[in-house]
């Protein structure tokens, strides 16, 4: 059962046009909703003065005793939230069931603007933001757009059947990673890794969630020697100078890792394991790699994790979860500090919402789409980790997603 994979995979193979730039933003903005009414919204500039604040919440701290060797020696300070200088990026999506559309990139101190008119998965990185060309886009395929010069380089132009469905940069846009993955069975496909123009590693397999480490000396990503059956899918680390591997976790034919990410320097790790029972699917851990040794988040009642960030130096893992795997609403974004398994919850879990796509700079700043109703509205919010104090940064109309700060 590959519902996860369905959901992800799916929206890169829907639809695809031609881009075009559109550098201004218009000071309002026209969503529609359900009953397509329309609704005026202003764009306050909350990239930089602080916004509004939809409620305040308590934390609430789970530790493990037996990891109390490494609980922090006294609690976190409750300070306000620090705005993000850091350069962020997000897709306004076409429709509920694409990935596609406008790509807004704000370089931290000024209001997000529309750079790209169609492209998925954007991701700042120095003067640049790496996207997708769409399929049937001319040309297809992983590009990216100076934000100095404002201009595009295309970087792959071959990668059509199957399309590219992963890009990540690193290195102040001196690297990258690309995959192409077919989205139908066995889930194969071709991987790249280029530095300073270069193609430094190649493999044609299983490689889900595909990444680099922000220095670029590490890859990671969530293999399968034999992707045709659920199972036995591990989550791996790579020195990109050595192609040396690592392991970090050994998944049995009813677990499969889905999701990695990586520290600055690829020294910390943080995974997904999903659990298949009699009932299909019905958990996805959260997963921490770390001095060497991996070990399980206590998230409590949450059971169904997706995605994962790390901040730049580890401090920080965020990533949305779920109470009920069969349910997409009532996600909350929760947080990890240092390798100390304390989960904490940033919005209370209700039916009404769905919060995903999260993202985690160095100071514990967290961007991610706040969802209202099924499916229907994405709005592109912030919190920080130290008080939950949810704030809208910017409500473009529809459905927002993706949310990257710089690698």
């Amino acid at each position: 059962m590959r519902f996860v994979y369905i959901a992800v995979l799916l929206v890169f193979l829907l639809c695809g046009c031609s881009s075009g730039r559109n550098g201004v933003l218009p000071e309002k903005s026209s969503q529609f909703d359900l009953r397509t009414q329309e609704i005026d919204r202003a764009f306050p500039d909350f990239a930089v003065y602080p916004s509004e604040g939809f409620r305040m919440i308590n934390w609430n701290p789970m530790a493990n005793p037996a990891n109390d060797a490494v609980l922090p020696k006294k609690p976190y300070p409750f300070l306000p939230p620090v705005r993000p200088l850091v350069q962020y990026a997000f897709v306004k999506a076409n429709s509920p069931t694409s990935a596609f559309g406008k790509i807004y990139y704000s370089s931290g101190s000024i209001l997000p603007e529309v750079i790209w008119e169609n492209g998925h998965s954007p991701t700042p990185s120095g003067d640049w933001v790496y996207f997708i060309q769409p399929p049937g886009a001319s040309p297809p395929g992983p590009a990216r757009w100076n934000t100095v010069s404002e201009t595009v380089e295309y970087l792959d132009t071959s990668m059509v059947d199957p399309p590219c469905n992963y890009l990540v940069p690193a290195d102040g846009g001196n690297a990258y990673i690309y995959a192409a993955i077919g989205f139908d069975p066995p889930l194969q496909g071709s991987i790249h890794i280029v530095k300073n123009g270069e193609t430094v590693w190649s493999d044609y397999g299983s490689y889900l969630f595909p990444t680099l480490s922000s220095d670029a000396s590490t890859a990671a990503w969530c293999y399968s020697a034999n992707p045709l059956s659920f199972g036995s899918r591990h989550p791996f680390v790579m020195d990109i100078e050595t192609t040396a591997l690592t392991q970090l976790h050994t998944c049995s034919s009813d677990e499969e890792s889905q999701y990695v990410c990586l520290s600055a320097d690829g020294s910390i790790a943080g995974f997904t394991v999903a659990i298949n029972g009699p009932d299909g699917l019905h958990d996805q851990e959260a997963w921490r790699w770390q001095n060497g040794v991996s070990f399980k988040i206590d998230i409590g009642e949450y059971r169904w994790c997706e995605g994962m960030s790390i901040s730049p130096e580890g401090k920080y893992q965020v990533f949305p979860s779920n109470k009920d795997p069969y349910e997409y609403a009532g996600y909350a974004v929760m947080c990890v500090f240092d390798g100390a398994v304390v989960a904490f919850e940033v919005t209370p879990w209700d039916s009404a919402i769905q919060d995903i796509w999260a993202d985690v700079d160095g100071r514990g700043n967290i961007v991610f789409g706040h969802g209202v109703g099924y499916w229907s509205h994405y709005i592109p919010s912030r919190t920080h980790v130290n008080t939950g104090d949810i704030e809208t940064i910017i409500d473009p109309g529809g459905i927002s997603r993706d949310f990257k700060f710089n690698n």
